[in-house]
């Protein structure tokens, strides 16, 4: 890692930096201050205070160390980290971002489950891994893109969903590039009910001759039809839970 990395990310201007203080030291007067209401007696320091969501931050250009991590894939992650730790002081401000930034760009806690899927902990529970990530027995930096997945839809095909790499949207495989209204049901992980055109539901031949270009390049087939995951047309039935009882109470009555 180079030295200077600390620097590189976040020494441009930080976003708010064009505010000036509104700090004022001017005691009230006897007057003023004997009032019922006068108001408070000096302007909060914090520019957080001043000007809330508005206020000076770091304005951070990431590409650097989001370069460099990635070219660390397939490197045993304590090599990693020793080499981070030598040329960044975490009792520094800018080196202890510069380590936030790597905690969250990294899953470090990575449990495998007996289905062989990978999953972490955020504060909202157990996440699937997606992007980088120390494998849970090799120890190694891995990064988990390019994914396809491909899900069976009784009676109407399979859906094929493509990401080249972590900053892809997502693309779906379809057979045409128009479509109709929404109309077959999907359920989302338990999360939501949605209905989806049914284009977006291919058949076998389609199904393989994606896996089988992704599996050799990594890529989608350029000869077959793809929609960006928000560029179709969808209607949502339910979403939460409190939106499924109220479905399903409808659906009873």
């Amino acid at each position: 890692m180079r030295s200077d990395m600390a620097k590189v990310v976040t020494e441009r201007p930080r976003r708010g930096h064009g505010h000036s203080s509104k700090k004022w030291g001017r005691r009230l007067r006897k007057n003023e201050y004997d009032a019922e209401d006068h108001g408070p007696e000096r302007a909060p320091i914090a520019r957080r205070h001043q000007y809330g969501w508005n206020a000076k931050e770091f304005s951070d250009l990431l590409g650097p160390l989001r370069r460099y991590l990635r070219k660390q894939v397939g490197r045993p992650w304590n090599k990693v980290w020793s080499e981070i730790t030598r040329n960044l002081d975490s009792r520094s401000l800018s080196g202890q971002h510069i380590f936030d930034h790597i905690h969250w760009e990294v899953a470090q806690h990575v449990s495998l489950s007996p289905d062989g899927s990978l999953h972490y902990i955020r504060w909202s529970g157990l996440v699937p891994v997606s992007g980088l990530y120390v494998h849970p027995i090799t120890g190694l930096l891995c990064y988990n893109y390019p994914r396809l997945h491909i899900t069976w839809h009784e009676a109407h095909g399979f859906v094929v969903h493509c990401f080249e790499d972590g900053e892809s949207w997502g693309f779906f495989l379809t057979t045409a590039t128009s479509f109709s209204s929404p109309e077959i049901e999907i359920e989302m992980g338990g999360q939501a009910l949605e209905k989806w055109p049914r284009q977006l539901f291919v058949d076998s031949d389609r199904a393989l001759q994606s896996l089988d270009f992704f599996l050799r390049t990594g890529k989608q087939d350029g000869t077959q039809h793809w929609v960006r995951t928000d560029a179709f047309p969808r209607e949502i039935v339910w979403e939460t839970r409190e939106g499924r009882e109220a479905w399903d109470k409808r659906q009873r009555s």
